[in-house]
């Protein structure tokens, strides 16, 4: 598998940059909900630590089946946080 490479930054990285940055600026918008990006970060930590103490990793493929909104960006971010890619 490979990773989505910004520069010198893996994708993950320059989102955690932001994360950092601007922890309390909107990063999802949907369906009049939002996420911040230190709410977005949190939550994709804590299901990408979930999925890679379930076995998945670099190299691995990790299906996706939700409809668009704040549980999808959540979901695609912690996938490619633990550096499987996603369908």
């Amino acid at each position: 598998g490979t990773r989505a490479e910004i520069g010198e930054a893996t994708l993950p990285d320059r989102f955690e940059e932001q994360a950092r940055l601007r922890p309390g600026a909107p990063a999802v918008l949907f369906g009049g909900r939002e996420l911040t990006y230190g709410e977005l970060n949190t939550r994709a930590n804590q299901l990408a630590h979930h999925l890679t103490t379930q076995g998945l990793g670099r190299g691995d493929l990790a299906g996706i089946l939700l409809d668009r909104g704040l549980d999808f960006a959540i979901a695609v971010l912690a996938v490619v946080k633990t550096g499987a890619g996603y369908a």
